[in-house]
Order: structure tokens, then sequence, then C-alpha cells
């Protein structure tokens, strides 16, 4: 079976069976660095609950946000 994997600059790489949503993504970097969502949501300029609906899947951030949030957390979108 062919693996993806995640690279989190100045972290482990992980392993993972399917690459995970961009909800899971979100909230697994987040929290690798140690931050809450309110701290992410300061940075981006939204309310915390923005920042739980995208890590619970009820909406989707704009490639705009994902921009700033991959500039934010020192990843790349791909």
């Amino acid at each position: 079976m062919l693996l993806d994997y995640i690279v989190l600059k100045n972290y482990a790489i992980y392993e993972v069976i399917n690459m995970p949503a961009i909800n899971e993504n979100l909230k697994m970097i987040r929290k690798a660095k140690g931050l809450t969502q309110e701290d992410v949501a300061r940075e981006l300029r939204v309310t915390r609950q923005t920042i739980s609906s995208y890590e619970s899947n009820r909406t989707q951030p704009d490639i705009e946000t994902l921009k700033l949030l991959a500039r934010s957390f020192n990843v790349s979108i791909s």
C-alpha cells in the first residue's frame, strides 16, 4: 500500500495510510505547535468559533485562509 507523508517543518515526519482532511491536519499541526484555537484565531483575525468550525469539518477555509494558515504554521499547501 502506498503511504503518504505529512512533513511538518521542524517536527517529526508522520506516516499515514490516507492523507488526513484539512480539518484533521489543522488540528494536528495546531496541537503539535502547542497552540490553542484562540491563538490561531488571533493570528488569522477570526473568531475561535471559526477555527473550531474548520477543525470539526462544519466549514472549510477558503484558499486565502489556507495560505494564511500555511504561512502561520510554516508548512506547504501540497
